[in-house]
C-alpha cells in the first residue's frame, strides 16, 4: 500500500521582537546584518549578488556546521518598507519566503509564511524549515538588539 503524500499547505512561523518594523526591515535591507543572522543556527552566508529591490537578484551560499555548502539562487519579489518582504528561493526546493511585519505597541510580529508546491519537498521538509525558522528569528533579534544597543535605541 503506497502512503500518501499530504498536499502541500503553507508552513507559518512567528515571533515577536522588541523593536519596529523599520528597525526589523533595515536588518533585511542591510548586507552585513543579513548574512549574520540569516539561515538556521550554525549556518555562514556569503553574498555573491544582492540587489534589494523588487525582482532584483540574490544568490548566496550557505555553509553549514558540517562544512556543507549550498549555493542559493533567489529573487526578491516584493518589499514593502517596514511592513513585508518576500523571496521567491529559486533554487531546489522551490518555494516562497513572505514575511510580514506587523507593529504591536513597541514590539513587532514577524510572521513567516513559506509556500513549497512540490509535495514530496513539503512532507521532508516542514518540521525542519519550521525549526530552522524559529533559530533565524532567534539570530535576528540577536542582531536587532545589537544594533538598537550600539545606536542608542
Amino acid at each position: 500500500m503506497a502512503s500518501e503524500i499530504p498536499t502541500p499547505e503553507p508552513i507559518v512561523a512567528s515571533c515577536l521582537l522588541d523593536a519596529s518594523p523599520e528597525d526589523v526591515f533595515a536588518a533585511f535591507a542591510d548586507t552585513a546584518r543579513l548574512a549574520a543572522w540569516w539561515g538556521p543556527a550554525g549556518f555562514e552566508t556569503r553574498f555573491l549578488a544582492f540587489d534589494f529591490r523588487p525582482e532584483g537578484e540574490w544568490r548566496f551560499v550557505a555553509r553549514a556546521p558540517d562544512g556543507t555548502e549550498h549555493a542559493v539562487e533567489a529573487r526578491f519579489v516584493s518589499l514593502e518598507p517596514a511592513r513585508r518582504v518576500v523571496v521567491d528561493h529559486l533554487s531546489a526546493p522551490r518555494h516562497r519566503l513572505d514575511f510580514l511585519l506587523e507593529r504591536r505597541g513597541r514590539q513587532t510580529e514577524i510572521v513567516l509564511t513559506v509556500d513549497l508546491d512540490d509535495p514530496e519537498a513539503w512532507a521532508r521538509l516542514r518540521r525542519a524549515v519550521r525549526q530552522a525558522a524559529e533559530q533565524s528569528f532567534d539570530r535576528l533579534g540577536m542582531d536587532v538588539f545589537r544594533h538598537l544597543e550600539r545606536s542608542g535605541g
